[in-house]
C-alpha cells in the first residue's frame, strides 16, 4: 500500500510538470514560472531577456551582468553597480520606471557597502525613479536619506536638493520645494564657477558636470510656480529654461542629443500648459506641436511623455471646441 501511494505521488508530480510545460509552450503560464529553485534576480533577468520591449542596449548590459554574476570568482561589486546604474538609466529614458527602479535599487544595495557619496548618488537616482513612477512615499524616503548623508558642498548636493524639491512639489509643499530649488540653483552656479576655475579635483569635476543642467532646474521651478497659480512667473522661468538652448535664436539644430530633446520637449509641454491656463490656446498648441516633434524623434511611441503631450493636445482641442480660444486656431492638427 505504501509503495502504491508513492507511485501515485510520483505520477501526479510528473503529470503536473508536463501540464505546466504544455501551458508554457502555449503562453498560458509565463516562462519564468518557478518550476524549481532559483533566486529572484535570475527570474527578473529571464523576464527582461524574453521581453521584446527591452531596448537593445539593455539586452547587452543584462547579458554582461548575467555573465559577471555567473562566472566572477571575486565579487565585482563596482562592476555590478555600474551595470545596474546604466540599466536604470536606459529603462528610465525608455519610460519604464518600474524596471529602472529595480536596477537602481540593486545599485543602491551594492553602494550601501561602500557608503559615502556613492550611496548618496544611487539613492538620489532611485528616489527620482520612484517619483517618476508615482511612488511618492518611497521617493521621499530615499531622497530624505540621501539629503542627510550628502556632503553639503559635494558633487551630489545639487542633484539631491533638486530631486527633493521635485518630491516636495509633487506632495503639494510648494514653498518648501521652492526653497530647495533656490539652494540647488545657488549651488549649481557655484559649481559652474568652480568648473571654470578648475578648483574641483578631476573626478569630482566630471561628476558635478552631470548635474549642470540649468534648463531642467529652471523648468522645475517654473512648474512649482504654475502649481501655485503664479502663471506669469512660471512663464518667465520656462522662457529662461528655453533660452538655455536658444540664446541666439530658436533653431532646433542646437538640440544635439536625445537627452536635450527630451528636456526641451518637457519645457515646451509645460509652457504650453501654462499658456493654455492663461487662455492663450493658440500659442499653447504651437508649443505642444514643438514638444511632439522632438519626442517623435527621440522617444518610442508609447513613452509616457508622448502620451502626456497627446493628452494636452486633446484638452486643447476640447477647449477650442467649446469656443474658449482667445485667438483663431489654424488648420494644422492639434
Amino acid at each position: 500500500m505504501h509503495s502504491y501511494k508513492v507511485q501515485l505521488i510520483v505520477s501526479g508530480s510528473l503529470a503536473l510538470v508536463v501540464l505546466l510545460a504544455i501551458l508554457m509552450v502555449y503562453g498560458i503560464v509565463p516562462a519564468q514560472f518557478p518550476l524549481g529553485s532559483g533566486s529572484s534576480s535570475s527570474k527578473v533577468r529571464r523576464v527582461h531577456k524574453d521581453d521584446s520591449s527591452v531596448p537593445e542596449a539593455a539586452r547587452i548590459l543584462l547579458s554582461q551582468l548575467n555573465s559577471l554574476q555567473r562566472h566572477s570568482v571575486v565579487k565585482s561589486g563596482m562592476q555590478e553597480l555600474s551595470l545596474h546604474s546604466s540599466l536604470g538609466h536606459i529603462f528610465q529614458d525608455a519610460g519604464d520606471y518600474d524596471k529602472a527602479s529595480h536596477h537602481y535599487l540593486a545599485a543602491k544595495d551594492i553602494a550601501a557597502k561602500e557608503g559615502g557619496e556613492k550611496l548618496v548618488a544611487t539613492q538620489t537616482t532611485l528616489g527620482s525613479a520612484y517619483l517618476n513612477a508615482g511612488k511618492l512615499k518611497e521617493a521621499r524616503q530615499e531622497l530624505e536619506s540621501a539629503y542627510l548623508l550628502m556632503d553639503r558642498k559635494g558633487p551630489n548636493a545639487v542633484n539631491v536638493l533638486w530631486a527633493l524639491g521635485n518630491c516636495r512639489r509633487e506632495a503639494g509643499k510648494l514653498d518648501e520645494a521652492l526653497t530647495l530649488y533656490g539652494k540647488a540653483e545657488e549651488l549649481q552656479q557655484q559649481v559652474r564657477q568652480q568648473q571654470q576655475q578648475r578648483v574641483l579635483r578631476r573626478q569630482e569635476w566630471a561628476e558635478s558636470a552631470q548635474v549642470d543642467r540649468p534648463a531642467g532646474l529652471l523648468s522645475d521651478i517654473g512648474q512649482a510656480y504654475h502649481s501655485k497659480g503664479q502663471l506669469e512667473k512660471a512663464i518667465s522661468y520656462f522662457k529662461r529654461a528655453k533660452e538655455q538652448y536658444f540664446a541666439d535664436g530658436e533653431r532646433l539644430q542646437h538640440v544635439k542629443t536625445d537627452a536635450d530633446a527630451v528636456e526641451l520637449s518637457q519645457i515646451y509641454n509645460r509652457l504650453g500648459q501654462v499658456l493654455q491656463d492663461r487662455g492663450d490656446v493658440h500659442s499653447a498648441a504651437e508649443h505642444y506641436q514643438k514638444a511632439l516633434r522632438l519626442q517623435q524623434k527621440s522617444l518610442r511611441a508609447g513613452h509616457p511623455r508622448v502620451a502626456e503631450t497627446l493628452m494636452n493636445m486633446a484638452k486643447k482641442s476640447e477647449r477650442c471646441g467649446r469656443g474658449l480660444c482667445c485667438s483663431p486656431c489654424n488648420s494644422r492638427p492639434g
